[in-house]
């Protein structure tokens, strides 16, 4: 599979959704069937264009310190 490649796009939104639902990253790769770094490649690579934005949404955040809910 090529990069670039629908099915390449679909099995990187699939690894990144698995990694933002709580799975580790070695339990990403098997579910996606790829190496470990590869998913940690992904994982990279999506952050990058993040950086840029994230700091414009932190500064618009206000909140203040409350009681902690217990679970």
């Amino acid at each position: 599979m090529l990069p670039g490649q629908p099915a390449a796009v679909e099995r990187r939104v699939h690894g990144l959704a698995c990694r933002a639902a709580g799975l580790g990253m070695r339990a990403t790769a098997r579910v996606c069937e790829v190496a470990p770094p590869t998913g940690l490649h992904w994982l990279v690579d999506a952050a990058e264009p993040l950086r840029g934005v994230t700091p414009s949404f932190l500064c618009a955040v206000h909140g203040r310190q409350g009681p902690r809910a217990e679970l």
